[in-house]
């Protein structure tokens, strides 16, 4: 293998062993996959239709429920996977294969066979034409009774519906489905038992239909709210189809038509909708009752194609919504789905699937009522948790590409009280980095981030209208905090800038003084050299050099006497008199009298 080649997905499967031998148990064929069971092990094998081998397939099925075939086994990255896959069962198939050749949807090819089958049914009640379909109202006896030899069809039943003429929907047949799991998604197929009733079909489902579908997992919305996929909600020519006899279904097929217009006539949107939506449930339980991705991915999209059909078709407000419902829980699996992969490239992907989803979602939401109130809650709760998700999916981006995220994502929902909590988580967000930038004495940062933190706190105050009261709790909670928060950023921001203004005159000052001493530089020197003199001298001197500014006394009062006394008198004024006001003298003079005092006040300690 060349370095610049990217290993593919073949190239990571091992080879385990050939012409293994299995049963074909499970068949979806608007995917194209499906499972084998191994004869030996009993284990699940994985295999695409591709896989095939071109000699073995048929002209109409290329492969069906019950074939026996041989393959070659492969280990996978999940579980393992069969190529060079043969059949080697077709002999016991009967040339219903051949119905298929034709398209269904064909009223010359339907109205033929109808009229054949009829014709000789009603002919040879006894069943010695061999054209005859053998069925219980024909020939009053089974088929594996009147022909011991014949082997048992090993594939599920197919149910053909017949449409209006002109229609295109369904034209596909409905393939692994029976009366058991109708509604209930492809199932794997169980050996015919021989019947000694007469049931007609020769053949009936071995196992409990409750059993099969039990914890299978279904979508909420049919099986819980509506019961939609019952039997008594399903169209008449449905129902009369289902007793899964070759004459049953032919005889009826020329009048299955009529049926289908009466009912759309009658109430189109259960006709369409409603039964569009039970073919969705069927693939959506088929996925969640699967282990390889990628076949629970194709029975998504599948499901997720029957309820968009089922949304467009919708003419009452109970379809619209609960396809909606089912559209929107369908996308959020699948971006569950490409989440558990962790592959960068499905980021996009995973987007548009939550995107589509929260749309469906918003949709659905202001039209829940019609389903009541249980419903309605329970559509509630999911929006919810896919907004849960969402959070999980983006927690791993910075704040601000969370923020533009969320942002984006709960444009697409109406008014409701998981989009008041969106709001809130992201009020949350802006409410914690301003707390933070607070401890650090960032003021302006703080203010930034709570004026950020009122605009999704104003969208959560506008719709707490009809949310719930524990909701508007946290919206008024969130906004005292924000105000007090806000009301003590203010007044720390006016302490720092009062700070910041004395600092300012404080180090003004500081230089002046600077420029000040170095001008008065001589005049030190000389007070220096005057202190030491007597005291009287010492102020007499100081009084000529440096006569005291804001006083009228410019010359000292000396006396003749020497005493103590009367020297701490001639001091106490002079210190008095040379006392500098900052609010009358300048700089320069502050300081030559601040000197000055400083050697009077010596002088007077002396004294002392």
């Amino acid at each position: 293998m060349s370095q610049g080649r990217k290993k593919s997905n073949r190239d990571s499967e091992k080879f385990i062993e050939s012409a293994v031998s299995g049963v074909v148990n499970l068949y979806n064929d608007t995917g194209g996959f499906g499972i084998i069971t191994e004869d030996i092990t009993r284990r699940d094998v994985l295999f695409l239709i591709s896989a095939v081998s071109k000699d073995s397939l048929r002209r109409g099925d290329p492969i069906r429920v019950g074939d026996e075939v041989i393959y070659d086994l492969y280990r996978a990255t999940e579980g393992f996977r069969a190529e060079s896959v043969q059949i080697f069962s077709q002999d016991v198939e009967g040339s219903d294969s051949d119905d298929t050749n034709e398209n269904e949807n064909s009223p010359k090819r339907e109205n033929v066979t109808t009229n054949v089958n009829a014709k000789n049914n009603k002919s040879d009640t006894e069943g010695k034409n061999p054209n005859t379909t053998h069925t219980k109202s024909n020939t009053g006896a089974n088929n594996s009774d009147t022909n011991p030899n014949l082997q048992p069809d090993r594939r599920s039943t197919m149910y053909n519906y017949s449409y209006p003429k002109g229609s295109n929907i369904f034209s596909a047949p409905m393939k692994n489905t029976s009366r058991e799991s109708f509604g209930s998604g492809v199932r794997k197929q169980q050996m015919p038992t021989r019947s000694s009733s007469g049931d007609g079909g020769g053949a009936k489902l071995a196992g409990d239909s409750k059993e099969r579908t039990k914890g299978g997992g279904t979508n909420d919305d049919h099986v819980k709210s509506t019961k939609e996929t019952t039997a008594d909600e399903l169209p008449n020519y449905a129902k009369q189809q289902r007793k899964g006899t070759t004459a049953s279904k032919e005889s009826q097929s020329t009048g299955s038509g009529n049926m289908f217009k009466a009912d759309t006539e009658k109430n189109p949107s259960t006709t369409l909708s409603s039964f569009s939506r039970a073919r969705g449930n069927a693939f959506f339980r088929l996925a969640r009752g699967q282990r390889f991705d990628m076949v629970k991915s194709i029975s998504y999209k599948s499901a997720l194609a029957c309820y968009k059909k089922a949304y467009n078709w919708a003419s009452r407000d109970e379809d619209l919504v609960s396809a909606a419902e089912n559209a929107a829980t369908t996308c959020w699996r699948l971006a569950t789905l490409k989440m558990a992969t962790e592959c960068a490239s499905y980021q996009k992907v995973i987007h548009e699937y939550f995107k589509d989803a929260l749309q469906y979602f918003g949709k659905a939401y202001p039209k829940r009522n019609c389903k009541g109130e249980k419903w309605a809650k329970h559509l509630e709760k999911s929006i919810q948790e896919c907004l849960h998700e969402i959070r999980t999916w983006i927690e791993l981006k910075d704040e601000d590409d969370r923020i533009d995220a969320l942002t984006e994502y709960l444009g697409y929902l109406p008014s409701c009280g998981a989009k008041v909590e969106g709001y809130i988580y992201i009020a949350t967000i802006y409410f914690k980095k301003g707390k933070e930038a607070l401890k650090f004495d960032e003021y302006e940062n703080c203010q930034e981030y709570l004026k950020d933190c009122r605009v999704p706190l104003g969208e959560a105050e506008k719709m707490c209208d009809n949310v719930d009261s524990i909701i508007r709790l946290d919206v008024t909670a969130l906004k005292k905090n924000v105000e007090y928060h806000g009301g003590l950023v203010k007044k720390s921001i006016a302490r720092a800038r009062d700070a910041q203004a004395r600092q300012q005159r404080e180090l003004a000052e500081a230089k002046e003084k600077e420029i000040a001493m170095d001008q008065l530089k001589t005049d030190k020197k000389q007070l220096d050299l005057l202190s030491k003199l007597s005291i009287g001298d010492f102020v007499k001197q100081v009084y000529q050099l440096w006569p005291p500014q804001g006083t009228k006394e410019t010359q000292p009062s000396l006396s003749s006497s020497t005493s103590s006394s009367s020297l701490k008198k001639l001091l106490v004024r002079a210190i008095r008199h040379y006392h500098p006001d900052k609010n009358v003298h300048d700089i320069k003079w502050q300081l030559l009298s601040s000197e000055i005092t400083k050697c009077l006040n010596k002088r007077h300690d002396i004294i002392k």
